[in-house]
């Protein structure tokens, strides 16, 4: 939220359907988080231009070990600023949060998974909770990848210009290349006859994983899959 009232916005505004706004937790854990006095107040005034812009926004809240218990607190400011979505994203020991001891352990997973289960009935009529954790009693199982489109689910723009398949930071050998040398067209085909196959074979070795009886019962789909990609 902090950049919408820059030009490059402004360019691409009208065809974004979600924008996705940071919070870091109640103002003053917020305020900590960006080193600045002034971050919430930005938050606050981003918010406000896409509330009179009429635009659809979500609050995307990195939850650790350290402010998990502001949960609740932090749904509500991002309810109250007329959020259609909180998603609740629980901090990947990847990429520049690797060598962090913050990130919640197995036990601390499982209580958020709960609480974003009693968000969800506190605020089913007004905004959606989404959280990155999955139960693996209940987790969405893999299609059976005659679809690539629907088995890869997600593509990630990185700002080096890197297509990443789930997540930023993926391995880069599992990447369909970069926006600066060839157009996505060209990326996809390559991808599909070299990439994808590995792509599913990533994705099968995950199923095996979670399914093993001593595998965590709330788990990151995105982390476990990206552990997986650094050590094959």
């Amino acid at each position: 939220g902090w950049f919408l009232d820059h030009p490059r916005y402004d360019a691409v505004a009208d065809a974004i359907d979600l924008v996705a706004v940071s919070l870091d937790g109640p103002p003053k854990i917020h305020r900590a988080m960006r080193g600045s006095a002034h971050a919430f107040s930005r938050f606050e005034r981003g918010t406000a231009a896409l509330r009179k812009q009429g635009k659809t926004f979500g609050v995307v809240h990195t939850v650790t070990a350290g402010i998990w218990e502001h949960l609740f607190e932090t749904a509500a400011i991002a309810a109250e600023a007329g959020a259609a979505l909180f998603q609740i994203h629980a901090l990947e020991l990847a990429g520049r949060a690797a060598g962090r001891n913050d990130a919640p352990d197995r036990v601390l997973a499982e209580k958020i998974y709960i609480i974003a289960a009693l968000l969800r009935v506190k605020y089913h009529e007004r905004m959606a909770i989404h959280i990155d954790l999955e139960h693996r009693d209940v987790m969405t199982r893999p299609c059976d990848g005659s679809d690539p489109a629907q088995a890869l689910g997600i593509l990630v723009l990185e700002a080096d210009g890197t297509l990443s398949p789930l997540t930023y930071g993926f391995d880069r050998r599992f990447s369909l290349g970069s926006v600066r040398e060839a157009g996505l067209g060209e990326l996809w085909d390559r991808w599909l006859d070299n990439g994808y196959p590995r792509y599913l074979a990533l994705r099968r070795a995950f199923t095996a994983q979670v399914e093993q009886p001593a595998a965590r019962e709330v788990f990151n789909r995105y982390e476990e899959m990206m552990r997986l990609a650094e050590a094959a």
